[in-house]
């Protein structure tokens, strides 16, 4: 790893552990062993190493968004919840801090909105597909599923602050517990075979 990626990784296990509003450049520094002058000379502030972060962990989940074989079956969706749920607990603090981070950082912020709507129109995309290959029942209207995008999106962004405030150590059941809640929300959804299907590899 270069100097630049392991300022990234140990400012992302600080901020994990203690989060960002808590972890200053000094105690990065600090940590890795370094000066506060070398890590300037990598990133001119805190923002700019969590908008690398953010990079880092939309690279990542765009992997996930945008995977040929989530679309095609059930174990290919099962497979996405179970990989999302392990990247939302690797970058938590994001999660977390949301909110926090996005109305302190214009730039991030406006990174967020674009994001967001790039992975909802993708959402869309694959509710579509879904329908036409028989894994999603057909919506009574575009509105509809429109409003699941929307329900999708906003629980996957959320479920793990509420996590949070119930156990603050996030252990490995409580991600389990946030794939079934991303499945109760589609279930409803799914077609009968497809629901079938994915009751016996959720259980697996």
């Amino acid at each position: 790893m270069s100097t630049k990626e392991m300022i990234l990784e140990a400012a992302r296990q600080l901020f994990n552990e203690h989060r960002s509003t808590n972890v200053s450049t000094k105690v990065i520094a600090a940590e890795m062993g370094i000066s506060p002058g070398n890590l300037y000379y990598h990133f001119r502030n805190k923002e700019e190493i969590i908008r690398c972060i953010y990079d880092q962990l939309s690279a990542a989940m765009d992997t996930l968004f945008w995977d040929s074989e989530a679309r095609q079956s059930e174990a290919g969706i099962v497979q996405f919840y179970k990989d999302f749920g392990k990247l939302q607990k690797h970058y938590r603090f994001f999660y977390l801090e949301l909110s926090v981070l996005v109305c302190n950082d214009p730039i991030l912020l406006e990174t967020y909105r674009q994001r967001s709507d790039r992975v909802m129109r993708q959402f869309n995309n694959v509710f579509l597909y879904w329908v036409s290959t028989g894994i999603m029942k057909k919506f009574k209207s575009d509105a509809e599923r429109e409003m699941l995008v929307l329900n999708v999106w906003t629980l996957g962004q959320l479920w793990l602050t509420h996590a949070d405030i119930l156990d603050a150590n996030i252990p490995p059941e409580v991600i389990q517990k946030g794939i079934l809640r991303l499945h109760a929300l589609l279930r409803p959804y799914f077609t009968a075979k497809t629901n079938k299907k994915m009751e016996r590899l959720l259980q697996g």
